[in-house]
């Protein structure tokens, strides 16, 4: 028996207490919880889930904004288009998990090849795009050149390559729209896809 001045407490009032002082933890994993999914959200949409690139609309944005950056008339940038090479019969021949590799594989050869600050993203297919911020022509060139030669000793289960055509815009100085380097870009890449593959075309923007 309790002595006289002793109360119990009611297990309703136990597990009030008991709520109270768990609410902090669970409004705590509450958060924690609601910003993991903001960030799975934020990465599936910056982020190709296939090769680990930029998104097409991702890399947009963060090209434009780098650019903004260089817009003072002396700060040149290149741009860079890319297309793997007979992309439809790889997955023709040899399936489309072949083709899937070679994707991955590809965009480990562009990520690998790229200076500190530079911008990589898939922008639709096989086809890729890099941004080089302060790049002078010889080094969008030579970066360029890398890139296709690490395709070219890219094999796809058998002794089958997987190489890369590449379009080159090069602008001394940065425009204020990332668009006439795409332009100038798409428009090289197209060439070196006619002039026979497996190469780097460049175009200086005037």
């Amino acid at each position: 028996m309790l002595g006289t001045g002793e109360a119990t407490q009611s297990p309703v009032a136990t597990l009030s207490v008991a709520l109270v002082a768990l609410g902090p933890l669970l409004v705590a994993a509450v958060t924690l919880d609601r910003m993991a999914v903001q960030n799975k959200l934020h990465e599936a949409l910056e982020y190709d889930s296939l090769t680990g690139t930029l998104s097409r609309a991702a890399f947009l944005r963060r090209s434009q904004r780098r650019l903004n950056t260089l817009v003072d008339g002396s700060q040149p940038v290149a741009l860079l288009m890319l297309d793997l090479d007979d992309f439809k019969t790889i997955n023709d021949t040899m399936g489309h998990a072949a083709g899937d590799i070679a994707l991955v594989r590809s965009a480990g050869c562009i990520l690998s090849a790229l200076p500190h600050g530079a911008v990589a993203g898939r922008i639709g297919g096989e086809e890729f795009a890099v941004l080089l911020p302060m790049a002078d022509h010889e080094d969008a060139t030579a970066v360029a050149d890398t890139i296709r030669r690490d395709h070219e000793r890219l094999h796809l289960l058998s002794t089958r390559t997987a190489t890369v055509s590449i379009g080159l815009a090069w602008a001394p100085a940065a425009p204020a729209s990332v668009s006439p380097l795409l332009d100038t870009a798409d428009r090289a890449l197209y060439d070196a896809k006619r002039g026979g593959r497996n190469t780097v075309v460049a175009v200086t923007l005037a």
